[in-house]
């Protein structure tokens, strides 16, 4: 049983283990961002080092991988994030997330115009029945 000034020290080690885990992958997304920043990016990349390309960090400046996961499963109907296995990890070529990229931006917009489309609100202006008083109306 520990004591309890011993029980202070196990936790001002834990957290000094969790914080020094933190400032350590904080470093790792520094890094991976400068790389890719520098205009030298790997053609491939493991599931972070895409979420650091593609900027999806969230507050604490840790990469997100979540949505890759989702975009790579997609039906292919769906136009999935294409991804390869260097035997069971999965890579992303970057020439292939380029492509997927301009491809999902089409894809959005034409679903974003067919929303809008869909949801258009037609107001009726009033017709006038005589289009040559009309015409006369306008002329004078």
């Amino acid at each position: 049983m520990l004591t309890l000034d011993q029980d202070k020290s196990v936790d001002l080690l834990s957290g000094q283990r969790s914080m020094t885990a933190q400032i350590d992958e904080r470093r790792i997304a520094a890094g991976l961002f400068e790389l890719i920043a520098t205009n030298s990016a790997p053609d491939w990349f493991t599931e972070q080092e895409l979420a650091v390309y593609l900027r999806l960090i969230n507050r604490e400046g840790k990469p997100v991988t979540s949505g890759i996961r989702k975009w790579a499963s997609r039906d292919p109907a769906d136009n999935p994030l294409p991804r390869r296995y260097l035997g069971d990890l999965p890579r992303f070529y970057r020439p292939d997330v380029i492509r997927w990229t301009e491809e999902e931006t089409k894809r959005h917009s034409k679903m974003k115009v067919r929303e809008h489309q869909e949801n258009r609100v037609v107001t009726p202006f009033p017709v006038q029945e005589d289009n040559a008083s009309a015409l006369t109306a306008a002329a004078s």
